[in-house]
């Protein structure tokens, strides 16, 4: 019974975060489109500058907030149907990888479809400066992943809140960010500089490494993932 749920779970999940896929990814045909016949005209010139870029950024902001989204819908509609929460979680993970995975398939096929076209590098290749399909699918996969579960723990947190605590918890980033910045302006604790040089260390930016990356990003989605959990055993139902 408990994996039947799990497993409906995490077809809606996937179901869900799909369907939102399906027009992100139309739209990225439409401005491929565009970017094609920009260099086709200018190749028919005689003259190709540039190039276009990866893709993957628009893709991390756009998961992080399909995460946001899903988890309303998909766990009104569980609890309506009897789903224990402990079910709602193990398939809402499994539907997240899966998305993670299928997205990050879906990102190098078009990377590659697009190099037909036009001058093209992927998020991947910009920035460890390497060609590896294996490693671009495994780098993507754990990019995507974290963007996702962290859209996940903040649409619940979100959805959690209430009223003017939810639009003051909106806020507090941008004070904390301000604060956190006087503080180290005044003390000299080189607070983000430190943390500029842990993310230079867990992105693996000093080797260039996307398979340590990986690791890394990995390690970030499960921590993340497990805070999850004690959020919605506390969930109230709304609506």
């Amino acid at each position: 019974m408990l994996r039947s749920q799990n497993l409906k779970v995490s077809k809606l999940v996937f179901k869900e975060i799909l369907n939102a896929i399906k027009y992100y990814y139309g739209i990225i045909a439409i401005i491929s489109i565009f970017f094609t016949g920009i260099f086709y005209y200018t190749a028919k010139n005689g003259s190709i500058e540039g190039s276009v870029n990866g893709f993957g950024f628009s893709a991390l902001i756009f998961l992080f907030f399909t995460g946001m989204g899903f988890f309303k819908s998909s766990f009104g509609f569980t609890q309506a149907n009897n789903v224990s929460r402990r079910s709602f979680y193990s398939g809402a993970i499994i539907g997240v990888v899966a998305a993670s995975g299928a997205m990050a398939v879906f990102e190098v096929i078009l990377n590659n479809v697009l190099r037909l076209f036009m001058p093209y590098e992927s998020l991947m290749e910009m920035i460890y400066i390497r060609k590896d399909i294996f490693a671009d699918i495994l780098w993507s996969f754990t990019c995507f992943c974290l963007s996702l579960s962290i859209g996940w723990l903040v649409g619940m947190i979100l959805y959690r809140l209430e009223g003017k605590i939810k639009t003051l918890l909106l806020v507090i980033p941008f004070l904390t960010v301000a604060v956190v910045g006087v503080i180290d302006e005044i003390f000299s604790l080189n607070i983000y500089y430190n943390i500029y040089l842990l993310l230079i260390r867990l992105l693996s930016l000093v080797d260039l490494n996307p398979y340590v990356a990986a690791m890394n990003l990995m390690l970030m989605s499960v921590l993340v993932i497990g805070l999850c959990f004690p959020i919605i055993k506390r969930m109230p139902l709304r609506g």
